[in-house]
């Protein structure tokens, strides 16, 4: 498995987990955990980049 599917897969978890903050009703949480998975999103598109370059 790759990297980015890995990552992939956290990403889909935390996705999961941000409906569960959602519904704690905490503001500063929730945009904490929407800017993690932003994060999450550039660093996997990131690897990809990388990953079909070494596939090249």
């Amino acid at each position: 498995m790759k990297t980015s599917e890995k990552l992939m897969l956290g990403f889909y978890e935390d996705c999961d987990l941000l409906e569960e903050v959602a519904r704690l009703d905490d503001y500063e949480l929730t945009v904490t955990m929407l800017q993690r998975l932003i994060g999450m999103r550039d660093l996997i598109e990131h690897v990809k980049t990388v990953e079909e370059e070494e596939d090249d």
